[in-house]
């Protein structure tokens, strides 16, 4: 459900003055820091006084945090496709065993379409960092080598290496549509650089003018600007941190925003909601925010005096 209000034409000058973080950002700032950082209640006090003083360092402080929480995802998913690998390690052979007792074994051109899914799957997972990279003459070699194969046996533990990797990689699906979806969304606002998750460090930007003698073009999180930042909190406690089917309300997301983000940004969150079946409230004065959304929006017009 997604729903987006906007206030009478004559309530908007009154609001142009308030600040960005003031209006948006500071509890959601706070809370981060005061859950993931431990910071006592006192400082939390103080940095919400100084809020205004203090935004860049804050926000870059919470996508830090959020790199860091990415990450955390990231180790926990290994170690459980880990787990299983290591327990169809030990009993391959005697599935193996079974296997060859059987009478049918797949055909040849079955199992090549199968290592053909698992190639492409496992490399949707590379792209967006789950997995390291993929050798596609690695795959290639092996297919073309089974296709040539007619042994029972040998077809057998091609069959069962395929079960166990499809086994390993089902505890990434989720994580998966989760992290496609953020890079996709962050790496459209991005420009001469772009985000990559990786499980060493959760998420990083990198520049994509290339540069000579230079190891790594790695853009600190503080150094992007305002709006970038901004939006990269947004859509990850929208996609990572919200549980499905919570109510999000989101107040004026066009400050700080590019007049062309907030063309995309109803659309953007609407692909977040088939995901995540989210109900969404916008309050918003900017008509390039409800773009084509018309039909979606409902006026308030204020208390009458």
């Amino acid at each position: 459900m997604l729903a987006i209000i906007r206030p009478a034409a004559k309530d908007v000058e009154k609001t142009n003055n308030i600040s960005h973080m003031d209006l948006v950002y500071d509890d959601d700032a706070i809370d981060f820091i005061s859950r993931y950082c431990k910071v006592d209640l006192a400082k939390a006090d103080y940095y919400r006084r100084n809020i205004v003083k203090y935004n860049k360092e804050i926000i870059a402080e919470v996508n830090k945090l959020l790199s860091k929480d990415l990450q955390k995802k990231l180790e926990r998913v290994t170690y459980q496709a880990n787990s299983i690998s290591s327990e169809l390690d030990s009993s391959f052979p005697n599935r193996l065993m079974s296997a060859l007792k059987r009478r049918k074994t797949d055909d040849v051109s079955e199992i090549s379409d199968s290592l053909e899914k698992l190639d492409k799957v496992r490399r949707l997972y590379s792209k967006v960092g789950i997995l390291g990279d993929v050798n596609k003459n690695d795959i290639e070699l092996f297919k073309n080598d089974t296709k040539k194969e007619d042994n029972k046996t040998v077809l057998n533990m091609v069959s069962l290496y395929i079960e166990d990797s499809n086994e390993e990689l089902k505890p990434y699906e989720k994580l998966y549509e989760k992290l496609e979806l953020f890079l996709r969304l962050v790496n459209s606002r991005l420009r001469h650089k772009k985000m990559k998750a990786c499980r060493e460090r959760g998420f990083r930007i990198i520049s994509t003018v290339k540069k000579t003698n230079v190891d790594d073009n790695s853009i600190p999180v503080h150094k992007l600007s305002s709006g970038e930042q901004h939006e990269i909190i947004l859509f990850y406690k929208l996609i990572f941190i919200h549980d499905n089917g919570s109510l999000v309300l989101i107040d004026e997301p066009e400050l700080s925003l590019h007049i062309s983000w907030q063309n995309k940004f109803i659309d953007d969150i609407k692909s977040i909601i088939s995901l995540k079946n989210l109900s969404i409230i916008i309050a918003t004065h900017s008509p390039d925010i409800i773009g084509n959304h018309w039909t979606l929006t409902q006026e308030l017009l204020g208390v009458e005096e």
